[in-house]
């Protein structure tokens, strides 16, 4: 995160206009400035930052109970495939893990819409799909300031006579189908902390 990223002021900005008049000075505390990076990649509220700060009594109480729900809170999953069982099960054994919300769609001409609305912290999608190809996706969000750091993972059939394991391209992940999901959990992780978000 950036001291300059636009998405970041205006998130501090919503915290300045939120706390009691006066009484933002604890923004630029170090620990604070910590735990507020991960609320923000998380997705936070700052309604509820600014809730949690004004229901605790000191700096430290205030740090730890943010940590705390920022911790808990799911990680938000798009998955984005044409074949409708594959991302029912895939969402269902995601979120089985209870570290996860997933949201899928097999319709992957409404993926914009589906990004604004749901805001996800990384993408689940596959290359070959009828009437809109994986690869326009990734053009598009790449070049979008909004998207364009989202953290994507590809499961395709397309490398399945390439080696088994995790290709990197271009910050994108590239996973062959089928996969385990040991494996893909194991990527989701891997991909997230490489993005700040775990």
């Amino acid at each position: 995160m950036s001291p300059q990223d636009p998405h970041w002021l205006k998130f501090r900005d919503e915290l300045v206009d939120l706390a009691s008049e006066g009484d933002h000075d604890w923004l630029d505390h170090e620990d604070v400035r910590s735990v507020l990076g991960d609320a923000y990649r998380k997705g936070l509220d700052p309604s509820l930052i600014i809730s949690c700060r004004a229901a605790t009594h000191s700096t430290e109480e205030f740090t730890s109970r943010l940590h705390q729900i920022v911790r808990n809170t799911p990680v938000r999953i798009l998955a984005i495939d044409d074949e409708a069982a594959f991302v029912s099960l895939l969402r269902l054994n995601l979120e089985k893990t209870g570290h996860y919300e997933v949201h899928t769609s097999s319709t992957p001409q409404q993926w914009r819409e589906l990004i604004t609305r749901f805001q996800p912290h990384l993408l689940i999608l596959d290359l070959v799909m009828p009437g809109l190809d994986g690869r326009q996706i990734l053009d598009e969000l790449r070049l979008s300031p909004d998207t364009r750091r989202l953290p994507v993972i590809v499961l395709t059939a397309i490398l399945q006579n390439s080696r088994p394991d995790a290709v990197h391209r271009d910050g994108i992940l590239y996973l062959s189908k089928p996969v385990s999901l040991k494996a893909l959990i194991h990527c989701i992780e891997e991909h997230l902390a490489a993005a700040g978000i775990r």
